[in-house]
């Protein structure tokens, strides 16, 4: 049987200090979490020692009380301001009725702040937003600066992390970039990225990567196993080109490419693109044909049908896959 340690041995002075929180007007659940005792252990203590007499009325003053809602509206919890101010919540609820304070819309101003300053990853909430469009969603604003609508169930499970910035700040900011490397365990292919891999098996870009951030084997339709691998690849043609930025317009303006621009500059059409959307460039260049005749909208229906992927069928009519994607959901060519 365990031996039951007093008080006053695991804490020297406890009679002098608990007399003197008391007459302070500290209620018993914060002197409890004070010392770090449990309420029925400093209850017990209390009647032992004759100080469970002392209960001095707390009074508190229309400023005392004013400075009291504001930590609450400020999003602390109730908890913590009667931890900081020494008043029970009992006392500090009678108040705001005696002053005539709305303990509703008191409620309410907390409601919209409990969330605030909080970091999720790289998003960071946003003072006073928690319910900016709906019970369960929060302003949200990236370390890029970007605001978003976030629900507050994808910052607690981490599936939102940024607004997509991540991948670019790693390639500008360091010297190398984190890449998978696909191998065919019988023929000893070696693929450099997972996108080249989706290419060429004509499969969709997410479940390679799916594959690849699971460190999963994947068997093609061929019966070949591909395993992917991390590995750092050196980052190449990178550099700031802000002293080209009139250039690239002008460029633009006059029709040319991303890609065009992209080899003329030297640098890669990734970071070409990425330098691009920070300064909002658009491109009146469009590769591939828009315009598809009857024929061919039948013919990219059938090889879909086959079983054919619709970036595969995009690269054969050399068309853009939102076009095939907008055939095949029926938003476009219906009468076809």
């Amino acid at each position: 049987m365990t031996q039951y340690i007093p008080l006053t041995k695991t804490h020297p002075g406890i009679i002098d200090e608990v007399a003197e929180l008391l007459d302070k007007g500290m209620n018993k659940s914060a002197i409890a979490r004070h010392l770090g005792i449990s309420r029925d252990r400093l209850r017990t203590f209390l009647k032992k020692h004759d100080l469970d007499n002392i209960k001095p009325a707390p009074q508190i003053s229309e400023v005392q009380l004013n400075e009291i809602v504001q930590l609450y509206m400020e999003g602390k919890t109730w908890e913590e301001v009667t931890d900081v101010t020494g008043f029970s919540l009992h006392s500090i609820k009678t108040y705001i009725k005696k002053y005539g304070l709305d303990l509703n819309q008191i409620s309410a101003t907390h409601r919209l702040h409990r969330w605030d300053g909080r970091v999720f990853s790289s998003w960071s909430v946003v003072p006073g937003t928690t319910g900016i469009e709906g019970p369960g969603t929060v302003m949200t604003e990236c370390v890029c600066g970007k605001r978003v609508v976030n629900l507050k169930s994808n910052l607690l499970s981490s599936a939102s992390k940024s607004c997509g910035c991540i991948g670019f700040k790693k390639d500008t900011v360091g010297h190398d970039s984190s890449h998978f490397k696909w191998t065919c365990l019988e023929t000893g292919e070696v693929v450099d990225t997972t996108l080249g891999l989706a290419r060429q098996l004509n499969v969709r870009n997410p479940t390679m990567y799916r594959y690849a951030y699971r460190g999963q084997d994947y068997e093609d339709h061929l019966g070949y196993t591909w395993r992917p691998s991390l590995y750092k690849r050196e980052l190449t043609h990178r550099r700031d080109l802000t002293p080209h930025l009139d250039f690239i317009r002008f460029r633009l303006a006059d029709g040319k490419s991303f890609t065009a621009i992209a080899k003329e500059l030297k640098v890669d059409l990734a970071f070409m693109y990425k330098f691009a959307a920070i300064h909002n460039l658009k491109s009146k260049f469009v590769s591939g044909q828009s315009i598809l005749e009857d024929e061919q909208v039948h013919a990219i229906r059938k090889m879909h049908s086959d079983g054919m992927e619709p970036v595969a069928i995009s690269c054969v009519f050399n068309v853009r896959p939102n076009i095939v994607y907008n055939i095949l959901k029926g938003k476009t060519y219906v009468a076809v």
